[in-house]
């Protein structure tokens, strides 16, 4: 669900940060190696397992997304994927060894809430002139059947995922909830939170916040039934908008709505 005052301000952000190329994976809460010794999915599917590194190698093997994949040694051979520069790794696959390209290794694993795996990778938005042309793409599998999710990031810092219950909202089975920090004045921040239901995502709701050196700041916020204040099936939000005029009197406003689930999303009702 998107919000006009939103949109203007999700792009008020600074470019430093893109100014090289980035290598993968590139935001700053993660390192830019996938560890020695660890165990991760593979966020690709039908990837190819390569007797070297490189796409000329012979092929040992094709997996399918969701494979478990333990990381045995990083190359310094590297190769351009997703709009990155990533390193090529060698691996053990079901016993069988070899290399694969490390972005097509998933950053990061959560558990549904009906036994989804739910699988996280971002890339670069290619050809595009854009403040932050970052997307992150969720892959939710559910079998040997998945279905796939993109967002587009509203800023480069990213802090990771979580999932939790559907907070007492029985429309849907869970929630993801992505977690954006805000790195500077005037960057926007909070929670942009996808509703899942049956492995696939049916909505979206933010609870963002701005604040730009006490001049100006805005904030939303979101009550589910489970929540402290919550009504029955029904989700509180509310956008507060606070801003210092010429003289020097805050002036707030703000908007709320109740939110109920009807025609597979989330609508307005009166109150």
């Amino acid at each position: 669900m998107r919000h006009p005052l939103i949109c203007a301000l999700l792009f008020c952000l600074s470019s430093t940060a893109l100014q090289a190329q980035p290598n993968f994976p590139y935001t700053p809460f993660l390192d830019s190696d996938y560890e020695i010794g660890a165990t991760y999915k593979l966020f690709g599917d039908d990837v190819i397992l390569r007797a070297g590194p490189m796409r000329s190698s012979s092929n040992l093997g094709v997996y399918p997304v969701g494979t478990e994949v333990n990381i045995l040694a990083k190359s310094e051979e590297n190769y351009y994927l997703y709009g990155v520069y990533s390193n090529w790794y060698k691996v053990e696959i079901d016993g069988n060894e070899g290399y694969i390209v490390g972005a097509f290794l998933a950053l990061e694993e959560l558990d549904g809430e009906n036994g989804e795996k739910i699988l996280i990778n971002y890339e670069l938005i290619q050809d595009v002139e854009e403040p932050i042309p970052y997307m992150i793409v969720i892959r939710i599998l559910a079998g040997d059947a998945y279905t796939e999710w993109n967002y587009k990031m509203p800023n480069a810092n990213y802090y990771g995922a979580k999932v939790s219950g559907n907070k007492g909202f029985s429309a849907i089975d869970h929630i993801i909830s992505l977690e954006f920090s805000a790195e500077s004045c005037g960057a926007t921040g909070g929670e942009m939170h996808i509703l899942i239901k049956d492995g696939t995502v049916v909505d979206q709701l933010s609870t963002f916040y701005v604040s730009d050196a006490g001049v100006f700041s805005y904030e939303e916020t979101a009550i589910f039934p489970s929540d402290a204040g919550g009504m029955k099936e029904i989700i509180i939000y509310r956008e507060i908008t606070e801003e210092l005029n010429e003289k020097n009197i805050y002036e707030i406003s703000g908007k709320k709505s109740l939110l109920k689930w009807e025609n597979n999303k989330l609508i307005p009702i009166g109150y």
